[in-house]
């Protein structure tokens, strides 16, 4: 038996960490005024963003 677990159970950790109680939003607005008012986002809210080098 090891003490180290193994990477998959590593990145099911993570990806279960992120996504239990969270919102996945994969759509990108030119504007961020409307996605602030479709989520109801607030000062006190934190949003991670990730995006690509290319168009939409």
């Amino acid at each position: 038996m090891t003490l180290i677990p193994k990477i998959d159970n590593w990145l099911d950790l993570g990806f279960h960490y992120v996504h239990r109680n969270n919102l996945v939003y994969v759509t990108c607005w030119e504007d961020p005024r409307l996605d602030r008012v479709a989520m109801n986002l607030t000062k006190d809210d934190t949003v991670l963003v990730l995006t690509s080098g290319g168009c939409n």
